[in-house]
């Protein structure tokens, strides 16, 4: 991921009018929902291969190892 940057999540790759959208946290953990939005993600601060985990059960995002 570049640094200082931001990153969406699609539900259907190529359709935009349905995203996921931050609602509080940072890059390595906070919380999401489905909405019709601008729902940009922000990236980590520094650049650098991350993975994250997307929980679409409880709407949760955590930093994996």
């Amino acid at each position: 991921m570049k640094g200082s940057g931001a990153y969406k999540l699609l539900q259907t790759q190529g359709v935009w009018n349905t995203q996921f959208h931050m609602v509080s946290g940072d890059a390595a953990s906070g919380t999401f929902e489905q909405k019709d939005a601008d729902p940009a993600f922000s990236s980590p601060a520094v650049a650098g291969a991350y993975k994250l985990i997307f929980d679409f059960q409880t709407g949760k995002i955590f930093r994996g190892k």
